[in-house]
């Protein structure tokens, strides 16, 4: 028994190493990547594929999957099926009429919505609006609405006193990830960028949603850009009557989704359009809005990342209008490292309603819907200007933050939510614009207003604002250097401080007109407190009084506590005019200062004296907080006083010597190019796909450059720095050279493609600007060169252009078949042919398909095969060999007679082939007759018959002369009748000339079209047609002649259909050929067209350090050459290579893997049976005996 276990136990563990092993290996083969967790995207069409479902290349492209960026990738096709259409808009007097409609005549528009700024005019029916109290100047312009065929959405900025005249697809050029059901898995960019990226929403019957993602749940994106083209196209468009979310990055993200690394240069628009207190619009630079759908422990995240595009929250008749550089709305979504760089606008028109906007630098409206939520290391640059305008409720306009509202936060009482080291640059404006019983102005460098309880504080540290802010009230105003309001609510600013000018004016009469150089009003029953904090800047209020104008507050309308706090005197002025120095503009009766005696009398909270020292202190009197200095450093009840060890610091002319916080003084440098000592910019792919990078830099027409910076901060803070890339021509000998920015070039990558003529001798740089009060570097430029490609056609004939890259001696060696764009060769191109092959005797060249013209355009020298060129090369080049061979004839002479052909003499009848002295074409024909016979003509095929002699012909290489002579015969004799033969120039005859007959016989003329034309017409003794049946036969028979004859046959040219080769490669590196009817391989470059019914032969041909994977054609093919046989459908062929070793990206196919495993384990077990029934039968056997 035991024999007999043994082989059970073997039984069984065959069973299962062969049920496991196949398993595993066709789990590896069944993926060209490292399964579900890494699908390559690696063309614009793999991207349309993002959680589709789609199942492709080995993957199921789902809404959960992972997936990451190979390259760049370039949108320039429709992937999404839209409808095309136009818009126009003109302005007459100050109504302006927008009319949108398709260029498809079968589609119509049904609805229309146009929105610009505040001003909307909807058409139930139709595709024309008109919009009233428009005046000249420029607009954010949305559009939205239905068409026969579905939605639409669009938008721009424009110039209305420019006639506006479009083009647009209905729904961009892309449907956002996630549109169905939110997306939930990974996208990694790997460091690269989509670039013109076009999403539009409209939903007439919910909510709208646009973005690369339009929802997402629990989602993580990173390392990613989403950039405009070269062109500047792209953008991010949502409109609905309910709720709009528009981001650069992801329209809604819900459920711990986190975005990391990730930056927007589109333009962001969202619009609600009909009003009811749930609607909603929401544009961020990288999310619209954030939701958890009523969890209060989700949360999301959104890390150092940044936006340069235009965003735009834009409202007629919706409610809670926000809008921010980085989120339009956050309620869970903590932002760490981020930064803003682009305008950003919240524009709302309903009166009198509940509809506040809210616009910040960084998030538009901030409401907690978690019990900690953080915004720190963040700002908004110089570029970043930050507009609201509203002529129904509240305008909340903030540098960082618009609307903080703790109001229903879950976090327990006594907590609190911090805005952490973040700064504001830009220029903030704020303008309510209807006076009545509602309706305030709320603007600060930090936050616009802030509200909810005092159990839960909304505290700002380390925090400063440089950016001008700019306010127009109808009824009440609040403008603060940090804060404009603090309404019912809890605050602290702590080592902070404002050094922008704040300018505020009234339209209408008395309300709160509340101006400070820190906050600007603390109302209700507010708690706030000011500590370490002080304001340098210019503080103006314009309009009625009562104007309360504080260097510190402008009303202290609830108990405030101030601490170690100072104002600049001179500062605050009224209607223009100097007013009195003060703290608050409404008395300091609310006021708590530090206890007297605490601190010296000169560092006590107050004004101090501009010229004096004391602001201005050196880093170590201030530091020690002696009588040299203003700022107390020593031990208060509140805490320590002014920390210039850790927080605060004071360098010469910065911020004109006063103090500045430490997060904000870095510097930057740029780390060198690992491939080129003494460079620090890179490029990614360079001279058409070789390996070694070298200066300047080489690439081919129609490819790609991505040119690349790798910064370093000093010291490492958290902050994002910005990037700004420029273009520049080479200047002429002594010129300057002059930087231009690329618009959406803003991230540490820039791309250019394709690749035109003109970007030939341009120049490109990185300028990178590191966060706060430290000053820019700049790259090292790098010039770009396009090449074209020159070819020798001809008896095994190469060109040599002679033309050496720039560079690394060691690799930039001749390249003899490439140019310079733009340029003309300082050096002759040499022509070269094998041993004992002749140099034509000229050539002909063409330059981008366009003839060149000899002498003028070029030279050639035949001794020794230069040819020089004299104009810019503007294209692919081609150099066609032009031998000096004879021209050669036939001469056929019919009957007895001579012919002198040039100086030869004939006698015939006979044929012979003679050719024609080099330098000539024309040769003269002289006929003579000989007793008995009579000359009758000459004739030449394709050409009329010469019944005289002598005549001259030109002799074009194909030609047959006939000269036909006949007997004089008695009149007993038979007569002799003729046939004159008429060939069309597309058409073959067959006999030819003039041929005889004698009477009563019959003779028979034979006809064919040659390639590329078809019989038209055969026409006998120019009166008689054929039938298309006695055309079709190929023949015609004079029957019993008795006279002359003749048959003429007509041609016409007709075209040949064709089908198109198109090879994408789909991974990998290498490139493909292409034969047709067993021709020559060429390189394939871009879509062909081939003659229906060719004999296609494609092959793979793999890069160095690559092997070839497969075919797709859809179906899989393993071989490295593929033969079509007489094809007669497009071909669209994906190609992949792979790295060796690479088992993961080889081609497998399973099918056999699976049935040869299905053999092998039914041999194995009939094996492991046959054994244990012996050893078991042995085993009986020996208990028996």
């Amino acid at each position: 028994m035991g024999s007999f276990r043994s082989a059970l136990l073997l039984t069984i563990v065959v069973l299962v190493a062969v049920t496991i092993i196949p398993v595993g290996l066709v789990g590896q083969n069944s993926m060209s990547g490292a399964g579900t967790d890494n699908i390559p995207v690696s063309t614009q069409w793999d991207l349309a594929r993002v959680g589709t479902g789609d199942v492709y290349g080995g993957f199921t492209w789902s809404i959960d999957a992972s997936y990451c960026l190979t390259n760049d990738i370039f949108i320039t096709e429709d992937l999404n099926g839209g409808v095309p259409m136009s818009v126009e808009a003109a302005l007459s007097g100050n109504v302006l009429t927008v009319t949108v409609s398709s260029t498809d005549a079968a589609v119509t528009v049904t609805s229309l919505y146009a929105i610009i700024d505040t001003g909307m005019s909807s058409s139930a029916a139709g595709g024309t609006v008109a919009i009233k109290d428009v005046i000249p100047c420029t607009y954010d312009l949305m559009l939205g609405g239905t068409t026969s065929d579905g939605n639409f959405a669009w938008s721009t900025f424009f110039d209305a006193s420019t006639p506006l005249n479009a083009t647009f697809d209905s729904n961009g050029n892309f449907t956002p990830v996630g549109t169905a059901s939110p997306f939930t898995g990974k996208f990694d960019g790997n460091g690269y960028a989509i670039y013109g990226l076009k999403t539009a929403a409209y939903n007439d019957a919910g909510a709208a949603y646009s973005g690369l993602f339009a929802q997402t749940d629990g989602a993580t994106i990173q390392d990613l850009g989403i950039t405009l083209d070269r062109s500047g196209s792209g953008y991010s468009a949502a409109m609905s009557p309910t709720l709009a979310y528009a981001g650069g990055v992801v329209g809604q993200a819900t459920n711990n989704t986190n975005i990391t690394d990730c930056y927007n240069s589109r333009t962001v628009y969202a619009t609600a359009i009909v009003f009811n207190d749930a609607n909603m619009a929401h544009a961020g630079g990288i999310a619209g809005a954030d939701d958890t759908f009523g969890s209060t422990t989700n949360s999301s995240s959104i890390l150092r990342s940044w936006n340069i595009g235009r965003i735009a929250a834009l409202t007629a008749v919706g409610n809670n209008v926000n809008a921010g550089g980085i989120i339009g709305r956050s309620n869970y979504t903590t932002i760490d490292g981020c930064h803003n760089a682009g305008p950003v606008s919240a524009l709302s028109n309903v009166y009198p309603t509940n509809v506040p906007i809210s616009v910040g630098g960084i998030a538009g409206q901030v409401n907690p819907g978690v019990a900690t939520l953080l915004i720190t290391n963040s700002y908004n640059s110089s570029q970043g200007e930050i507009n609201g305008e509203c002529n129904g409720y509240d305008a909340r306009v903030g540098g960082i933050v618009g609307f903080y509202n703790t109001t229903g936060s879950p976090a327990p009482a006594g907590s609190s939510y911090n805005i952490t080291k973040c700064y504001n640059d830009g220029s903030l404006k704020a303008m309510f614009t209807t006076s009545g019983s509602v309706g305030s102005t709320q603007i600060g460098g930090i936050i616009g207003e802030t509200t909810g309880d005092s159990a839960r504080l909304v505290s700002v540290q380390e925090c400063y604002n440089d950016g001008e802010i700019n306010a127009l009230s109808a009824f009440n105003v609040f403008a603060g250097g940090i804060i404009g309001e603090v309404d019912v609510a809890s605050a602290e600013v702590v080592n902070c401080y404002n050094a922008g000018g704040i300018d505020v004016t009234m339209t209408a009469g008395p309300n709160f007109r509340d101006v400070g150089g820190i906050v600007g009003g603390a109302t209700g029953s507010s708690a706030l407190t000011l500590f370490k904090c002080y304001n340098k800047g210019k503080v103006s209020a314009n309009g009625s009084n009562p104007l309360d104008v504080g260097g510190l507050i402008g009303e202290a309308g609830s108990q405030i506590y101030v601490r170690l706090c100072y104002y600049l005197e001179k500062q605050l002025f009224k209607n223009g005019g100097l007013a009195a120095d003060a703290i608050s503009g409404n008395g300091d009766g609310n006021i708590v200062y530090e206890t007297a005696g605490t601190v010296p009398a000169e560092q006590h909270s107050g004004v101090k004296t501009a010229a004096s020292a004391l602001m201005t202190p050196s880093l170590d009197d201030a530091n020690a907080g002696n009588s040299n200095s203003t700022y107390f450093t020593g031990m208060l009840g509140a805490g320590p006083g002014w920390d210039f060890m850790g927080i605060w610091t004071i360098i010469g002319g910065t911020n004109e010597g006063y103090p500045i916080l430490q997060a904000f003084v870095q510097s930057v440098s740029l780390d060198p190019n690992p491939f080129n000592a003494g460079m620090n910019i890179s490029i990614d792919r360079n001279y058409y796909g070789q390996a070694d990078p070298q200066y300047a830099q080489y690439q081919l027409l129609d490819g790609a450059a991505a040119f690349m910076v790798s910064p370093t901060s000093a010291p490492a803070t958290g902050q994002t720095v910005h990037y700004q890339w420029q273009v520049a021509t080479l200047p002429a000998g002594g010129s300057a050279i002059i930087w231009t920015d690329i618009p959406g070039a803003n991230g540490p990558r820039y791309s250019l493609s394709p690749m035109i003529d003109t970007d030939s001798g341009t120049m490109y740089r990185a300028v990178v600007t590191p966060p706060g009060l430290g000053g820019a570097v700049e790259s090292d430029p790098n010039v770009l060169y396009v090449l074209a490609t020159v070819t020798a056609d001809g008896n095994e004939l190469t060109v040599d252009t002679g033309f050496v890259p720039e560079g690394d001696p060691a690799v930039a060696t001749v390249d003899p078949d490439k140019l310079v764009y733009s340029a003309i060769p300082p050096y002759p191109m040499t022509l070269m042919t094998a041993p004992g092959t002749d140099l034509p005797t000229s050539v002909e060249l063409t330059m981008g398909k366009a003839p060149l013209a000899a002498d003028n355009d070029f030279t050639y020298d035949m001794p020794s095969g230069e040819v020089s060129l004299f104009v810019p090369v503007n294209g692919d080049t081609l150099i066609t060999a032009v031998y000096a061979v004879p021209l050669t004839y036939s001469l056929t002479i019919v009957g007895t007679g001579k012919v002198e052909a040039g100086t030869s003499t004939f006698t015939g009848p006979g044929s012979w082939v003679l050719s024609v002295p080099f330098g000539t074409t024309a040769v003269k024909f002289t006929a003579t007759e000989i007793s008995g016979w009579n000359f009758v003509s000459f004739a030449r095929i394709g050409g009329k018959i010469d019944n005289q002699t002598p005549v001259t012909y030109t002799i074009t290489g194909s030609d047959t002369i006939t000269a036909v002579f006949e007997q004089k015969s008695p009149l007993a004799e038979p007569n002799t009748y003729y046939t004159t033969i008429l060939p069309g120039n597309g058409s073959i005859i067959t006999p030819s000339g003039r041929i005889s007959a004698i009477g009563g016989d019959n003779q028979t003329v034979f006809f064919t079209a040659i390639d590329g034309f078809m019989i038209s017409e055969v026409l006998i003794d120019g009166v008689y047609s054929l039938s298309q049946a006695e055309i079709d036969s190929g023949s015609y028979t004079f029957t019993n002649v008795v006279s002359n004859h003749t048959i003429e046959v007509k041609t016409i040219a007709v075209s040949i259909s064709e089908v198109t080769l198109r090879i994408d490669i789909a991974g990998g590196n290498g490139y493909a050929e292409y034969s047709v009817n067993g021709g020559d391989f060429v390189r394939f470059r871009g879509a062909v067209a081939i003659p229906e019914g060719s004999d296609i032969t494609v092959r793979a041909v793999a890069a160095d350090g690559f092997e070839f994977s497969k075919w797709e054609t859809p179906n899989i093919e393993a071989t490295p050459s593929l033969t079509f046989k007489d094809d007669s459908v497009p071909l669209h062929i994906d190609l992949y290579f792979h790295i060796p070793g690479d088992d993961a990206n080889r081609v497998s196919d399973n099918s056999n893997f699976v049935v040869w495993w299905v053999i092998g384990t039914a041999t194995l077990l009939v094996l492991v049976g046959v054994g244990s029934w012996v050893i078991w039968t042995k085993k009986k056997s020996q208990l028996q005996n």
